[in-house]
């Protein structure tokens, strides 16, 4: 099993956040997702620029869809807390508050806090399956 800092688990979560809101992959830019080995995409003939690598992002949304198929309002509440609720705020500006949130998805702020504590429990075992893959591989 791979271990992370909260920090760490936090960054990644508003990574993704991030990569969801802003059109969730490098096919966006006008590539096809693949599994390739190297870190840079060949613009033209002098220019190359950096891959933009999605796996954690990938394995993140993964792990929310599976999530949602169990528990539709803890994803909710993660995708609210994180800013990629369609009803949510920016991602790249700060955050409002749960209770705040708790009212826009219409529940109580107790309920609001234990969904986000399973969400990230969720996605905090997904992740920590997914790094001991990729260091097993």
């Amino acid at each position: 099993m791979s271990h992370f800092t909260d920090e760490q688990f936090d960054q990644w979560l508003n990574d993704w956040a991030i990569w969801v809101t802003g059109g969730c992959s490098i096919a966006a830019l006008g590539y096809k997702s693949q599994s390739i080995e190297q870190d840079v995409v060949q613009l033209n003939k002098s220019n190359q620029s950096p891959l933009v690598n999605t796996s954690m992002h990938d394995m993140i949304e993964r792990a929310v869809s599976v999530l949602a198929q169990q528990d539709r309002l803890a994803a909710d509440v993660g995708r609210m807390e994180y800013g990629c609720h369609k009803r949510s705020h920016d991602p790249r500006r700060e955050k409002p508050s749960q209770k705040k949130n708790a009212a826009i998805l219409d529940i109580h702020p107790k309920t609001y806090s234990r969904k986000l504590a399973d969400f990230r429990l969720a996605v905090r075992m997904s992740v920590s399956l997914f790094m001991g893959e990729r260091m097993a591989a």
